[in-house]
């Protein structure tokens, strides 16, 4: 499955892709479901995050920060 095959259908309308389309054609290989501010160190790539953000609502700018190091 890739990273488009998700958006297809409308199974998740209200989720926005936050990692940049030029990624749409990247397998998943697991989906993973985070709320924890180091989940960096336990991806190794190809997996989806599913989150709801909360660990970033006192410092949005940590959000800019965690998606450039996974870029």
């Amino acid at each position: 499955m890739i990273v488009s095959d998700l958006f297809e259908f409308d199974l998740f309308p209200d989720f926005r892709l936050v990692g940049g389309a030029e990624g749409l054609g990247r397998e998943v290989r697991t989906v993973l479901v985070f709320d924890a501010p180091d989940i960096g160190y336990w991806i190794r790539g190809g997996e989806f995050l599913l989150s709801n953000g909360y660990v970033f609502k006192d410092d949005p700018e940590k959000f800019i920060r965690f998606m450039d190091d996974l870029a």
